[in-house]
C-alpha cells in the first residue's frame, strides 16, 4: 500500500484533528521546556525599559504615560509597553510573570508557524503536509538559540513583532485566496495593514515583513491559485509593488545614509567594519542554529572580534565569498519552479536580517535577531524533504526520523539552557565561561562575588572586565572598585578615592552605568563604610572648578547631581544640573531637578524663571503626568 493510499483511509476531518492535537501537545511541551527559566534574573535593558514600570501597580493612572513614554525605538513601541504595563496591572510586578508571558507568546507564535507551514506545504499539494509542519515547528520552537529571546523579558518586543508579522503573512494568504471577492479581499487586506502597524509599534524591524510577503508571492505561490491557474492581475500588482519598494528603499537609504554614518560616533567600529563583521556573524548565527556551541549561547557577545579589513581576520574574506556563493545559488535556483521555492527560504532569512544585521549603528551580535528569520529554515528543510520525497518516496520516513532525533538533541540543549537561565548564579557562571573576554560577563561575575562578600575574587573579575573594556579609563575602573567594595561590605581606602581623575584628566569617566550604580548604592544606604562626602569632594574637584578642562557625558553630570542631592549639598548639585542642561537644554527631568535645587537654595528669581519655562512646556504637552504632578508641588508653594 502506498503512503498516499494509506493516508487516504483517514478522512480530512480526522487528519485535521490529529494535526491540531499534535500541534497543541507540542506547544504545551515547549512551554514546559522553558518554564525552568522563569525564575531567572533581570538583565541589561530590563533595568532601563521595564523596572520603571513597577510604579504602575501603585499608581494605575500612570499607565498611559508609561505606555507612550518609551524611547528605545523611533516609534516608541507602545504595543510592547502596553503588554508589560497591563501585565503588571493584572498580575503584579514580578519578573517571573514577565518571563511566563514571553513563554506563552512563544507558544502562540509556534501555533502560527505550524499553521503557516501547513498552508504553504498544502498549496503545493504535499499529502503529508500536516506531519511535516508539526515536526518543523518543533525545530523552530525548541531551537537553543531562541532561549535568550524567550527568557530575556524585554525581548517581548521581538516576540510581539514576530507575532504580528506572522499574522500579517496569514492575512496575506487569506487576501490572495479571496482575490475574486472584492469585499472579502479588502477585509483581509485591511487586517494585514492593521497587523503590520501593530507590529511596527511593537518593534520597528516588523518592516521586513512587507518584502517577505511580496517575495513569497513571487517565489512560492508564483501567482497561481490552488488549481494551478495564473492570476495575472496579482502578478502585475506584485511586480509594481516590488518596483515601488525598490525605488522607495533607495530613496530612504540616500536620504538617511549620512545620519547612519554619523550614528557610529559612540561605537568602537565604523559602518564598513560593521558590515564586514556582520558577514561573519550571520554565518555564526547559522552555525549556532544547527549545531550550537552551548557554552557560547547567551546574552553577552561583546567579545566578538571586529573585522578591520577583509583579511583581519581572514575569515571575513571567506564569509564574503560564502555570501557571494549563496547569492549566486539563489540566482540559479530562481530559474526553476522548485528552485524558487527553495530559494525563498534563504531569501526570508536574509531579508529578516536586513535591518538589524547590516547598516544600522547597533551592537554587533544578539541572538534574538534570529527569532523571526529562523522560521526560514523550516521552509528550506521542508522544501528539501518534499523534493526528495517526490523523487524517492521511500526515504520520507527515514528523513522524518532523522529530523525527530535531531530535534530531540536540540530539545535537551534547550532544557539545559532554560535551567541555567533560571538561576542568576548559573547564568553568570555560564556567561563568563563561554565568554572569558566579555566585559559584561566579567562585570556580572564581579558583582555576583561582591554580593556574597568575596571581595578578593570580585576584584579579580573586575580587573578582567577592565582589561576587556574597549574604553579602559582609569576613572571607570576606580568607580567600579568602589561600587564593588560597597556591595561586599568592604571599606574603601582614601587613596583610592583621591586617585580619581589623576589619569585621563580631560575625560576621566565614560561609563554612565557604573557611576549611576555607585550613586544608587550610596542613596540606598548600602555604603556605610564609604566616606561619601570625600568621594563627592573628589568629583567636585574634577568637574566643578572654574576653567576646569575635564568633560563628561550629560548623564554623568546628572548622576553627580543626584549624589550631591543625597548628601543635601544643593549648591554643588545645582552646578551639576546646570552642566547637564548645558548639554541637554530644555530637558524636563533636569529642569525639574534644577527647580528643586533653586528652591532649596532660595534662589527666588531663578525659581520664577524655571516655573514659567516648565509651565509653558506643560501647556505644550511636553510634560508627562508624573512630571506635571511634580511641578504642581512647587507652584503651590
Amino acid at each position: 500500500m502506498t503512503p498516499q493510499t494509506e493516508l487516504a483511509k483517514h478522512s480530512p476531518l480526522t487528519r485535521q484533528l490529529c494535526f491540531y492535537l499534535s500541534l497543541l501537545c507540542l506547544l504545551a511541551f515547549s512551554a514546559w521546556c522553558y518554564l525552568p527559566g522563569d525564575t531567572g534574573p533581570v538583565m541589561l535593558d530590563d533595568h532601563s525599559s521595564l523596572q520603571k514600570l513597577s510604579v504602575v501597580t501603585a499608581e494605575p493612572e500612570l499607565a498611559r504615560e508609561l505606555i507612550f513614554g518609551e524611547v528605545s525605538g523611533p516609534l516608541g513601541r507602545p504595543v510592547s509597553m502596553a503588554s508589560f504595563v497591563y501585565e503588571k496591572l493584572i498580575w503584579g510586578d514580578s519578573p517571573q510573570i514577565s518571563k511566563r508571558v514571553n513563554i506563552a507568546l512563544h507558544a502562540l507564535n509556534g501555533l502560527l508557524v505550524g499553521l503557516l507551514l501547513l498552508r504553504l506545504f498544502s498549496f503545493i499539494s504535499f499529502p503529508r503536509a500536516a506531519g511535516l509542519a508539526v515536526v518543523l515547528t518543533a525545530l523552530w520552537l525548541l531551537a537553543p538559540i531562541l532561549v535568550s529571546t524567550v527568557l530575556y523579558s524585554v525581548q517581548r518586543m521581538t516576540i510581539l513583532s514576530c507575532l504580528f508579522m506572522l499574522l500579517a503573512v496569514h492575512a496575506y494568504i487569506f487576501t490572495r485566496e479571496s482575490w475574486g471577492n472584492v469585499w472579502r479581499c479588502l477585509f483581509w487586506l485591511v487586517l494585514l495593514l492593521t497587523f503590520f502597524a501593530a507590529g511596527m509599534f511593537a518593534k520597528e524591524n516588523t518592516a521586513v515583513v512587507l518584502p517577505i510577503i511580496l517575495l513569497m508571492e513571487l517565489m512560492w505561490f508564483q501567482f497561481k491559485d490552488r488549481a494551478g491557474n495564473q492570476i495575472d492581475s496579482l502578478r502585475r500588482l506584485s511586480y509594481l509593488l516590488v518596483a515601488a519598494g525598490a525605488v522607495g528603499l533607495l530613496l530612504i537609504i540616500s536620504i538617511k545614509i549620512p545620519s547612519y554614518i554619523n550614528g557610529y560616533g559612540h561605537r568602537p567600529f565604523d559602518l564598513g567594519e560593521r558590515l564586514m563583521t556582520e558577514m561573519r556573524i550571520v554565518w555564526d548565527y547559522i552555525a549556532q542554529t544547527f549545531w550550537p556551541d552551548i557554552k557560547r549561547l547567551g546574552l553577552y557577545h561583546d567579545d566578538y572580534p571586529i573585522s578591520t579589513s577583509f583579511t583581519e581576520p581572514l575569515s571575513t574574506l571567506w564569509s564574503a565569498l560564502g555570501w557571494l556563493a549563496v547569492l549566486g545559488a539563489i540566482g540559479l535556483a530562481y530559474l526553476s519552479e522548485w528552485g524558487r521555492r527553495l530559494a525563498f527560504g534563504l531569501i526570508w532569512f536574509l531579508v529578516g536580517h536586513s535591518l538589524e544585521s547590516t547598516f544600522l549603528p547597533l551592537e554587533l551580535y544578539f541572538e534574538h535577531r534570529n527569532y523571526f528569520p529562523n522560521i526560514a529554515w523550516c521552509l528550506v528543510i521542508g522544501t528539501v524533504v518534499i523534493m526528495m520525497q517526490r523523487r524517492w518516496s521511500e526515504m520520507y520516513t527515514a528523513l522524518l526520523s532523522c529530523l525527530a532525533f535531531y530535534i530531540l538533541i536540540m530539545t535537551m540543549n534547550t532544557l539545559s539552557l532554560a535551567k541555567i537561565w533560571g538561576s542568576r548564579e548559573l547564568l553568570t557562571l555560564h556567561q563568563v565561561v563561554g565568554h572569558p573576554n566579555s566585559f559584561r560577563a566579567n562585570s556580572d561575575m564581579a558583582i555576583l562575588l561582591a554580593s556574597v562578600g568575596d571581595a578578593n575574587a570580585s576584584a579579580h573579575y573586575a580587573a578582567k572586565a577592565h582589561d576587556s573594556s574597549l574604553q579602559k579609563r582609569d576613572g571607570d575602573r576606580i568607580v567600579r572598585e568602589i561600587a564593588l567594595a560597597c556591595m561586599a561590605g568592604e571599606s574603601v581606602p582614601i587613596q583610592t578615592i583621591e586617585s580619581l581623575g589623576k589619569k585621563d584628566a580631560k575625560r576621566p569617566i565614560s561609563s554612565v552605568s557604573s557611576l549611576l550604580t555607585l550613586v544608587r548604592l550610596i542613596q540606598d544606604g548600602k555604603c556605610p563604610s564609604l566616606n561619601a562626602e570625600l568621594l563627592a569632594d573628589q568629583f567636585a574637584e574634577i568637574y566643578l572648578p572654574l576653567g576646569q578642562s575635564a568633560t563628561a557625558a550629560a548623564e554623568v553630570y546628572f548622576s553627580l547631581a543626584v549624589l550631591e542631592n543625597a548628601l543635601a549639598r544643593y549648591d554643588k548639585a545645582y552646578q551639576y544640573s546646570l552642566a547637564h542642561l548645558a548639554l541637554k537644554p530644555r530637558n524636563v527631568r533636569s529642569l525639574l531637578m534644577n527647580l528643586h535645587f533653586v528652591s532649596a537654595l532660595e534662589l527666588n528669581e531663578e525659581k520664577h524663571k524655571l516655573l514659567q519655562t516648565l509651565s509653558e512646556m506643560s501647556e505644550q504637552g511636553l510634560l508627562s503626568l508624573s512630571q506635571q504632578q511634580t511641578l504642581e508641588l512647587y507652584t503651590e508653594q
